[in-house]
């Protein structure tokens, strides 16, 4: 049996269809930074960034404020006399009296050389060892002080010209300080008072010198001041009954008092009592209280008045309480 085989019509290729192409794609631009926005935005992170340093910088190194306190009230207190313990010399002769330091002599009369001889000088104090001379002598009430220095000057450095002016309590007078005069230089001081010629020579300017000179004063004066020569003592020192009042008391050394002026209660001055609980001071005429700058036990003053009359000197020692009984 024969088997054919049908041949099979060919099948026609089926057309080719192009290739689809991709979509073309739209690159997407990035947008350019504006430059302007990063110049703005630098400069406010640097300002941002300076003023955080400033403020932790000033937290750092800055002090914490302080609150201020109320100020206190100043009262006025009247300043320690640095003379007030010096002895006080007057003449009645030459009408003036001065304040000098206790550890001075002072001689009258005379003069003592740089040898040491002692000579004959009316009129006339020293101050020794500071070496200070004080005299005095009459002139012609109308005369001048200039004029009269001009006239009658003993050393080239005393004329006017060359001196300055100073006022001695109250009257006008001229100094010629650390002149050549004399045998190692001095320092001279002359007033004039009606009539009267006041000299002052010291050989060396120091501040004692002008401290004396400060005390400087004309008893001429209608209302002549007094002098109040003081002790203070602390007492009783013994307990139980005492028998004898000076076993039982001591001095009061460097204490500080106030002198007031009754009756108003006027604070006059500050004194200080030296090592033996003494002290000299010159006062007007009145009636004073001495009261203690301490307070407390043992610093009440039992008989703390006292009265100074003109021209004369008062002689008080004063008690101060110490409590013991």
């Amino acid at each position: 049996m024969r088997c054919y085989t049908r041949a099979m019509d060919p099948v026609p290729p089926a057309p080719l269809q192009p290739a689809p192409q991709p979509e073309p794609v739209t690159a997407q631009q990035t947008p350019k930074p504006k430059l302007w926005l990063w110049v703005i935005g630098g400069i406010l992170l640097l300002a941002a960034g300076t003023a955080g340093g400033m403020v932790l910088g000033k937290q750092i190194y800055s002090k914490p404020a302080l609150t201020p306190s109320p100020t206190p009230l100043a009262i006025a207190t009247p300043s320690p006399d640095p003379t007030a313990n010096w002895k006080i010399y007057t003449s009645s002769a030459g009408k003036y009296s001065i304040k000098y330091p206790k550890e001075f002599t002072l001689n009258e009369n005379i003069t003592t050389s740089v040898d040491g001889v002692k000579n004959p000088a009316p009129g006339t104090i020293e101050l020794l060892p500071l070496g200070v001379t004080i005299s005095f002598k009459q002139i012609n009430k109308d005369v001048s002080l200039t004029d009269y220095l001009r006239k009658n000057s003993w050393c080239a450095d005393i004329v006017p010209e060359k001196g300055k002016g100073i006022i001695l309590d109250g009257k006008s007078g001229m100094i010629f300080e650390s002149t050549s005069c004399g045998s190692s230089g001095i320092t001279e001081v002359d007033v004039l008072n009606d009539g009267t010629l006041y000299t002052t020579q010291s050989v060396s300017n120091t501040s004692v010198f002008n401290q004396i000179l400060s005390t400087f004063k004309f008893t001429d004066q209608e209302l002549k001041e007094g002098i109040l020569e003081a002790a203070v003592v602390r007492s009783p020192t013994c307990a139980g009954p005492v028998t004898d009042q000076k076993s039982c008391e001591s001095p009061y050394p460097n204490g500080t008092f106030t002198i007031i002026k009754l009756p108003n209660n006027e604070v006059m001055q500050t004194v200080n009592t030296d090592k033996d609980g003494t002290f000299t001071i010159s006062l007007a005429p009145g009636v004073y209280n001495l009261q203690n700058t301490e307070s407390g036990i043992g610093k009440n003053i039992r008989n703390s008045n006292f009265t100074i009359t003109g021209g004369k000197t008062t002689i008080q020692k004063f008690d101060v309480d110490t409590g013991i009984r």
